[in-house]
């Protein structure tokens, strides 16, 4: 899984909450900007996207979150496929993370979400 947030703050709080429900699924991070100000930035999700193995969710907060998140998908050259889901980030993460870590495909958890 790969967290956007506008603030690394955020991205680490979710971080941490999905390690306790979900201690075996990988969660990447692309929060603030690199000096540690709030902001996107789409070569920090694009260095997500590389250390990603297999498969994985996307999720964003607000705003250009997910609008630099659609963009670095769109901008993606590597192999591993990705899903992007536009929900509320905190319970779409909790979901994704139970749900990978009993596992489900990418697939049946962005299905899932939809539902939600």
């Amino acid at each position: 899984m790969i967290i956007v947030s506008h603030s690394e703050k955020i991205a680490e709080g979710i971080q941490d909450l999905m390690k306790e429900m979900a201690p075996s699924v990988p969660i990447h991070l692309a929060g603030g900007l690199e000096d540690g100000a709030i902001g996107t930035d789409v070569n920090r999700i694009l260095s997500a996207l590389d250390q990603i193995e297999g498969e994985a969710l996307l999720l964003s907060d607000i705003g250009s979150a997910t609008m630099n998140a659609e963009l670095a998908i769109d901008m993606y050259e590597g192999d591993k496929h990705v899903e992007f889901f536009d929900g509320p980030i905190v319970e779409s993460a909790f979901i994704a993370s139970v749900s990978s870590g009993n596992g489900m495909s990418l697939t049946d958890i962005v299905g899932q979400l939809k539902q939600q």
